[in-house]
């Protein structure tokens, strides 16, 4: 049986690991705080720096040429493309990985279907 100053104890041990701010002490720094300037950095903020070397390699990078594609020919095709979202046709290597997923997935509705 718990008495009640065990009650307290318990209590107390859980507020110490909760992240929320106990009522008559400071709540922690968010990030308000992080987007601060510090003035020993000269005023700029301690996050990311834009000259990282990650930005510099991402920004150096020229974008990709477009794929020259050709429009569908039928009607039916061109409805087909609409689920892609360039009009080239989709890679033969995944075709089968494709087709064996729809296939588990129209197999699996069908079961749950027929035991629900």
């Amino acid at each position: 049986m718990y008495t009640a100053a065990d009650l307290i104890a318990a209590l107390r041990r859980r507020e110490r690991h909760s992240l929320r701010p106990r009522p008559g002490r400071p709540a922690a720094a968010g990030w308000s705080a992080w987007f601060q300037p510090d003035p020993g950095a000269g005023g700029r903020s301690p996050g990311a720096d834009p000259l990282a070397p990650l930005m510099t390699v991402l920004l150096a990078r020229q974008p990709s040429a477009p794929v020259a594609a050709t429009p569908p020919a039928t009607p039916v095709a061109a409805f087909r493309s609409l689920w892609r979202q360039r009009w080239e046709p989709p890679v033969h290597d995944e075709r089968p990985a494709h087709a064996l997923s729809a296939a588990a997935s129209a197999l699996l509705h069908l079961v749950f279907a027929i035991l629900l």
